[in-house]
């Protein structure tokens, strides 16, 4: 039974689970979220850490990103919380597989490095309204590139840091896009530690 049939309309925003490997994960990763009745956003805790004053906030370049910072707000705390917002950065293949066309259609499409750190670039420009949220409400905050494949960034980040909470958004919907839904359920399988995305 799922729960919108046992409860009408998904009663709940999250989905606490305690392992990665539960039943509801895959449909959840999978998009099927909206169709099972489970809730937009799911939290593993294979353990537990509290209180939460390290947070990862994992910044993809998509519109969803605000989700995310929006749930890091909710569990940040100004006087003992530090957010660290990992940009992760597309792989070199990438960002110059198609470097003719980019230079082509001029600097408002740049990729990589550049993209991150424009605002007039969608990537950049979501970066900053991340950064300027967590200005507004007084969170400690740096922002992170690493080098390397998206998941070796995250692992690196993860083994550089003891963070509390990972905070991760994907785009909502059916045909996911940039293969995040992967990314996702590769950081949900070794990660040891609190992931929300």
């Amino acid at each position: 039974a799922t729960l919108a049939r046992q409860y009408g309309e998904p009663p709940y925003d999250l989905l606490l689970v305690g392992e990665a490997a539960g039943a509801l994960v895959e449909p959840w990763l999978a998009a099927e979220a909206p169709r099972r009745g489970l809730p937009p956003a799911i939290l593993v805790v294979p353990r537990p850490r509290w209180p939460v004053t390290r947070i990862l906030l994992i910044a993809c370049g998509v519109e969803s990103d605000a989700v995310a910072a929006e749930w890091v707000l909710r569990v940040a705390r100004p006087d003992t919380t530090t957010v660290n917002v990992l940009a992760l950065v597309p792989p070199l293949a990438a960002q110059h597989g198609g470097c003719r066309a980019a230079h082509a259609r001029g600097a408002r499409e740049r990729q990589g490095l550049p993209a991150l750190l424009s605002a007039d670039t969608p990537r950049g420009h979501e970066l900053q309204e991340v950064a300027r949220r967590l200005e507004e409400q007084e969170i400690r905050s740096s922002l992170r590139m690493r080098q390397g494949p998206p998941e070796w960034q995250i692992r690196r980040e993860l083994t550089g840091e003891d963070h509390d909470l990972v905070v991760m958004a994907l785009p909502p919907g059916e045909g996911r896009q940039g293969g995040l839904e992967d990314l996702a359920a590769a950081l949900l399988r070794w990660s040891d530690r609190p992931t929300l995305i």
